[in-house]
């Protein structure tokens, strides 16, 4: 063996030797020294950032948690299981951790955050064309779809409108909102584009901004310091020295918008190497056919070839861009040649005339389709159309009181401009942009139905009215009569039963006056409770029927037990040479006299209508106020009051309940009273008292029927008079209505109730009643029983 041998053989003996007394040693360092474990659980439906890929756990959050493994000396085993079951298998014990969740106030309760890991902005995924959604505030009554457990459910649970579906699977719930079947999906929006992309879901779009941006953070159970001080060493390590930006970097070039970079690059290459191929086999054709062609020829048809294939691909190109902004664009488009044949229209005009594609508009005569009739129903002719003048004139046009009709024979209100299309100084047909304004053409009908008619009557109101009597003031109308009107009694029915009642009366008014009126007279509410009636060729014997047609109207109507009744005056206008203002001023003047002259009558017919409605209602009021005002009459006497102060308590005793009039009937026939209903029966005092002091003839009577539930000792309603405060008068009904009301109550003998409502007198003297008064009303009613006996 060569001497060089033998260094080779000692050389490989030492290597050798050296490599075997160190390999036991690092095995031993290895098995003594190996790094411990943390299980971290990630949710497995959250590609690209934690997901299963055929057993293996992949994504952005996985290599950030491997690299803070290395960082902290740790082995950092990330599993991917239902998120749910995740978060419960942390809280039991049987994992570390929960890899990419965001903080909010439950789970804050349950676990520790580490500092932020990744940003994540949840967003609303919703279909194309779907412009209603725009915020989670707009998702009221909606199906939404998130993942059970995660973020979005949380947030979406403190909405009660909103209707959760929980997704099991991306895929298929992205496919049931593509169809309708879902309304919005809320995600995080890296999660949402990457589905997107792989599943190759069209028509959805996303909605900007997020309705809510987050920091995800890795969790540990509530009280875990020790492993959350580990965890939050490694990530604030690795963030500071970009190991964080490295890896978001890596993944940050598969992101996506509905379909990946990496898909474009493999579509781009299959592209070129099929473009190439074609290409290869149109030159080996043109190279067997064309083979004794001379070289430069060959090159000058395939430039040509080139030149061509350049050009129709810029003409497609700008032809598809074209039709693009066209339907993008809201307003309706269409153009017609010189025939009015449709040439083109976007997709809004074919939405807005019913169609449901393009085919049905083009090459039809748009005239003769959409814009034949007015909106009577009477046709344009071809002379009269704006749009075909516009290819005879060469003029642009602009028209907003015009319809047009769609396929199903409805029409709509446009407003249309129509502009010649000119080539080289000729014209080659015309564009022709449309809105639908029905929508503002109803505003705009309201508007002028305010403008001129009173909202509660349906009636002309003053300002039309004025406009109208100017229009009408002509010879032709001679003579022209006017009649004003006054409803009686409004200010009290709003008072006394609210404005619902006024208004009511008002409408009942505004009907008898429009019954007695003929079709052609004008009838207007010029004030609260004013009216004018304008008839034309009518004399003042035919202003009389019509004054005797609205009496006759009135005669039984009522509103709320009041009998309605209305102040007339008229005058009329027969020369041309009159004032039409000085004309209607005496009659305003003479509906003045008429209310004056009968305001006693008004009065006192509302008076008893009101009263005759409440004995309607309840038959025993009526005989209550008859033996009320006789018992009066009877201690007024013994108590030796004069004649004029018997009378005025006999009128006020015999009204004294006029004020349970707002009362309803199961009310008024009760004996027994609860709480609350006894609160609404204590309001008829003040009810009543307000009527009597709307009339000068009961005016006096007021004071004695607010007070007649007052009592001796101050505990009575409605103000807490005591004693002498309260008004002799009043302090009489008192004693008479409550002995009247005890007699005539439950079901014992006559002489028994009798009896018992003579010891309610007086067991209430000095108490309830004025002891006097008590003392001699028991007198008398004993003095009748005595002499009725003998």
């Amino acid at each position: 063996m060569s001497s060089d041998n033998k260094k080779m053989t000692c050389i490989m003996t030492a290597v050798f030797i050296i490599f075997f007394l160190f390999l036991p040693l690092n095995a031993f360092a290895i098995n003594t020294d190996s790094p411990k474990t943390l299980v971290l659980l990630g949710n497995e439906n959250l590609a690209p950032i934690v997901y299963n890929d055929n057993g293996t756990v992949k994504g952005v959050a996985v290599d950030i948690a491997k690299a803070i493994g290395n960082e902290i000396g740790y082995d950092i085993e990330v599993m991917a299981v239902n998120w749910e079951q995740a978060q419960l298998m942390v809280l039991n014990g049987e994992a570390d951790g929960l890899l990419q969740i965001n903080p909010n106030p439950e789970r804050n309760e349950l676990f520790d955050f580490s500092r932020s890991l990744l940003k994540s902005d949840f967003s609303m995924f919703v279909r194309n064309g779907n412009a209603a959604l725009r915020s989670i505030d707009d998702l009221k009554n909606k199906r939404v779809g998130v993942e059970a457990g995660g973020y979005p459910y949380t947030l979406l649970q403190r909405y009660e409108t909103i209707d959760i579906e929980i997704i099991k699977d991306w895929t298929t719930s992205f496919k049931a909102l593509s169809t309708g079947d879902l309304d919005a999906i809320i995600v995080d929006r890296w999660i949402g584009e990457y589905e997107l992309a792989n599943s190759r879901i069209a028509d959805i779009k996303i909605v900007d901004p997020p309705i809510e941006t987050q920091y995800s953070r890795i969790a540990v159970k509530k009280g875990d310091t020790e492993t959350l001080s580990l965890i939050n060493s490694g990530l604030k390590k690795i963030t500071e020295d970009g190991t964080v930006d490295k890896i978001m970097g890596q993944w940050k070039g598969k992101r996506v918008i509905y379909i990946t970079e990496d898909y474009y690059r493999t579509f781009f290459l299959h592209a070129a190497f099929l473009f190439l191929l074609v290409v290869l086999l149109v030159a080996l054709y043109l190279v067997r056919k064309y083979k004794k062609l001379s070289e430069k020829l060959e090159i000058s048809v395939q430039e040509r070839t080139r030149e061509l294939h350049k050009a129709n691909y810029t003409l497609e190109a700008s032809n598809d861009k074209l039709q693009l902004i066209l339907d993008t664009a809201a307003e309706a488009i269409y153009g017609i040649d010189l025939d009015g044949n449709c040439t083109f229209c976007n997709r809004s005009c074919v939405k807005m005339l019913g169609y449901s594609d393009q085919s049905e508009l083009l090459g039809k005569n748009m005239h003769r389709l959409i814009h034949h009739s007015r909106q009577d129903g009477t046709p344009i002719s071809i002379d009269d159309c704006t749009i075909l003048n516009t290819l005879i004139k060469g003029e642009g046009s602009h028209v907003e009181d015009e319809v047009f009709w769609r396929a199903d024979g409805t029409f709509f209100y446009v407003e249309y401009f129509s502009y010649p299309q000119i080539k080289n100084g000729e014209i080659t047909g015309a564009v022709i942009t449309f809105l639908d304004i029905s929508k503002r053409k109803q505003k705009e009908a309201e508007v002028e139905y305010l403008y001129c008619y009173d909202v509660l009557t349906g009636l002309y109101n003053r300002r039309c009215f004025v406009e109208y009597a100017a229009k009408m003031d002509i010879p032709e109308n001679l003579p022209l009569s006017v009649i004003f009107a006054d409803i009686n009694g409004l200010k009290m029915t709003n008072d006394i039963f609210g404005h619902s009642a006024g208004d009511a009366l008002i409408k009942k008014s505004s009907e008898i006056l429009k019954q007695a009126s003929r079709h052609n007279d004008v009838v207007a509410r010029i004030g609260g409770d004013e009216f004018v009636i304008l008839p034309p060729n009518t004399t003042k014997e035919n202003a009389k029927d019509i004054l005797a047609r609205i009496k006759s109207g009135f005669a039984e109507a009522r509103v709320e037990g009041i009998k309605c009744s209305i102040s007339l005056g008229a005058d009329t206008k027969r020369s041309p040479n009159q004032s039409l203002e000085e004309v209607m001023a005496r009659a305003e003047n003479a509906m003045y006299k008429d209310k004056t002259m009968n305001r006693s009558s008004i009065n006192k017919d509302i008076i008893d209508t009101i009263i005759d409605t409440l004995h309607s209602k309840a038959t025993r009021e009526k005989q209550h106020s008859i033996t009320v005002s006789e018992l009066c009459s009877d201690l007024a006497t013994a108590l030796h009051l004069p004649e004029t102060e018997i009378s005025k308590l006999k009128r006020a005793a015999y009204l004294h309940d006029i004020g349970k009039i707002v009362l309803s009937e199961d009310l008024l026939v009760k004996d027994t009273l609860t709480d609350e209903e006894f609160e609404e029966m204590k309001q008829h005092s003040v009810v009543g008292y307000r009527i009597l002091n709307l009339f000068d003839e009961t005016l006096d009577l007021a004071e004695y029927v607010y007070g007649h539930h007052e009592r001796w000792d101050g505990t009575g309603y409605p103000r807490g008079l005591k004693g002498e405060q309260i008004p002799m008068l009043s302090r009489i009904i008192a004693v008479t209505e409550t002995y009247d009301r005890v007699l005539n109550r439950g079901t014992l003998p006559y002489e028994k109730r009798k009896l018992a409502a003579l010891n309610v007198i007086k067991n209430g003297a000095g108490t309830q009643f004025d002891p006097q008064i008590a003392q001699l009303f028991a007198q008398m009613i004993e003095k009748e029983e005595a002499s009725r006996e003998s």
